[in-house]
């Protein structure tokens, strides 16, 4: 009797460890992130321990108001027969989805992902509702209890600017009017109209002596050309013009006589 006791105890104990209900799951069920982000989470069905589902109602609520759905992507293929009424309603905060199984699944299998966009800071519940169901081979109802998904979303993380505002030192001042300098170098400016005065002053006076060679030149000229010239600037002939002429004709004369008297 004392041994049934102990045997009939220890089942007692034991059995409910092995029971698994069967139930949903996210993944990941944790996140943090910043106002704007996307939040991407897979939905899991979890057969119990010895179960076969074959059919499953997804019915999730998320907070509206922190939380909106941009892409519910239903996973196809493998035991996964068919999607019916798939939904989501950002007004209620609600997706709904109708699986079927053939054959039904016996291990934990992925029927869709979320992706989220964070509206708002504060910790979003994204939770399974109480009307989801997890349906076996004899239509039997074998939801047991499912965790929620829990993510933390807080304000945007501030930006960096990309860029350093310039330094005083880079920036360039006006332009000032620039100020004639005196001293040992001088004026630049004054320079220039300096050397352009002095190169006419240079060219004038050039110009001035050309002319006086040039009127000395003919001044020479002409008193060349007046003493080749027998007349007196007055128009006639001088005196002593007149006297060579005469003596120069005399001896012509006296040399013609005494060539005549030697002849007689």
């Amino acid at each position: 009797m004392k041994k049934t006791f102990i045997i009939a105890l220890a089942l007692a104990i034991v059995a409910p460890m092995s029971v698994q209900a069967a139930n949903f799951t996210f993944v990941p069920a944790v996140g943090n992130y910043h106002t704007g982000d996307t939040i991407t989470t897979s939905v899991y069905v979890n057969p119990g321990a010895g179960e076969t589902i074959t059919a499953t109602k997804v019915m999730l609520n998320f907070p509206a108001s922190k939380l909106e759905v941009t892409a519910y992507t239903p996973t196809s293929g493998g035991n996964i027969l068919a999607h019916v009424g798939s939904k989501t309603d950002n007004t209620a905060g609600t997706v709904v989805d109708n699986v079927a199984f053939n054959p039904g699944i016996t291990a934990s299998t992925k029927v869709a992902t979320i992706t989220f966009k964070a509206k708002a800071d504060g910790q979003t519940t994204v939770s399974v509702s109480s009307s989801a169901k997890l349906l076996d081979n004899n239509n039997a109802d074998k939801t047991g209890t499912s965790p929620s998904a829990v993510f933390t979303v807080s304000a945007p993380a501030p930006v960096v600017p990309t860029t350093q505002p310039k330094s005083d030192a880079t920036i360039t001042p006006p332009s000032l009017p620039k100020t004639p300098t005196t001293g040992a170098k001088g004026n630049t400016t004054g320079k220039k109209s300096l050397s352009k005065t002095t190169t006419t002053i240079a060219t004038t006076t050039a110009e001035a002596t050309t002319t006086t060679e040039t009127a000395t030149t003919s001044t020479s000229t002409d008193q060349l050309a007046a003493a080749a010239n027998p007349k007196s600037s007055n128009g006639g002939m001088k005196w002593y013009y007149w006297l060579g002429i005469f003596i120069v004709l005399t001896g012509f004369f006296l040399i013609w006589k005494r060539k005549k008297d030697g002849s007689n």
